[in-house]
């Protein structure tokens, strides 16, 4: 796992070396944000507005 990691690492300062690696990244987070909010929520109707936000 932590070979994946630094893996990640790596390849994400890749994509910060070009304007489009950048949305890219900011995309990955918008992604993982909205799964947090799904994922840890009693149901998908008390998550629609942060849903909205991003």
């Amino acid at each position: 796992m932590a070979t994946d990691i630094k893996g990640f690492a790596d390849s994400a300062k890749g994509f910060t070396k070009s304007p489009l690696g950048i949305i890219a990244l900011f995309i990955v987070l918008v992604y993982g944000v909205a799964t947090l909010a799904v994922t840890f929520g009693s149901s998908l109707t008390q998550h629609f507005r942060p849903l909205i936000f991003f």
